[in-house]
């Protein structure tokens, strides 16, 4: 069984650039392009998520509120705020990563919260989990909008 990662931002080529650096990693990933999106796939898959990944700034339901309402509904995964504009001095409820990211420090956060809720990652490709080998895919800043 593969672990259920859902990735929400709402800058495609960066959804979809994160999205297949984490199927290359072993994870089956779900994409939401805003908060409310996610909160869809919550309301029908959320108990076989695994772990969200989760952009902060986005319209409709951005990353706070986002783990606000999954708060509310008794999700308890972990989530993994990412922002290129920082984490905006809020308290969050889950370690933060800022844009531009490589895909291996992505992968260790994965990992990382999946290992503090007690599940075993995937097993990585040797040196991917020590970022001395990257996946196929760089992440990039992405375009001031």
């Amino acid at each position: 069984m593969k672990h259920k990662v859902m990735l929400v931002d709402d800058n495609e080529g960066i959804r979809h650039s994160l999205g297949r650096t984490l199927e290359e990693a072993g994870y089956h990933v779900v994409l939401a392009e805003d908060g409310q999106g996610a909160l869809e796939i919550l309301q029908e898959e959320g108990h076989d998520i695994h772990v969200v990944v989760t952009d902060i700034r986005m319209p409709r339901v951005n990353g706070y509120q986002l783990a606000e309402w999954m708060a509310v509904w008794d999700f308890q995964q972990p989530i993994i705020f990412i922002s290129g504009y920082g984490d905006g001095g809020v308290p969050l409820a889950g370690p933060f990563l800022s844009k531009p990211l490589s895909a291996s420090t992505l992968i260790r956060a994965v990992g990382r919260a999946l290992r503090e809720v007690g599940v075993k990652p995937p097993v990585l490709p040797a040196g991917l989990e020590e970022g001395v080998i990257e996946p196929s895919v760089r992440i990039v800043r992405p375009v001031e909008e």
